[in-house]
């Protein structure tokens, strides 16, 4: 009589410490560098998934750039640790020079608004309609 056969299939990763005869890893435990480093990403991905355009926001994203690149290296992946101190500065650069930008910005809306006077000796009419 024919019987079907049955094929056991095993996923080779989790066979893996068995069949080379060595005992396997034990699953890592929660502390508090792991934790750090959870809610830091979290944290840069929902800062930089919300674009606010103000200059707290980009300072929070920068110094939670910082919290990440410090997580990096203290996990040992340095080149995220890298990469993350890299963005941070251009972050912190972006954040300094926008003060720069809204200054200039409210120059010209100051300039456009509130036009300085011409002369003592015009007209008021001459003024309000800047005829010279």
């Amino acid at each position: 009589m024919w019987t079907p056969v049955t094929i056991k299939t095993v996923s080779p990763i989790a066979t893996a410490p068995v069949m080379h005869g060595f005992a396997a890893a034990p699953p890592p435990q929660l502390d508090v560098l792991m934790l750090f480093g959870f809610f830091i990403s979290i944290l840069t991905l929902l800062i930089w998934m919300h674009p606010v355009p103000s200059r707290l926001n980009t300072l929070a994203f920068a110094v939670s750039l910082a919290g990440l690149a410090v997580y990096g290296f203290l996990q040992g992946a340095w080149p995220l640790g890298i990469v993350a101190m890299i963005w941070s500065g251009a972050a912190l650069m972006r954040w300094h020079q926008w003060k720069d930008i809204v200054i200039a910005r409210n120059k010209k809306r100051r300039a456009i608004m509130f036009p300085p006077r011409r002369g003592q000796g015009e007209s008021i009419h001459d003024q309000l309609f800047e005829w010279n």
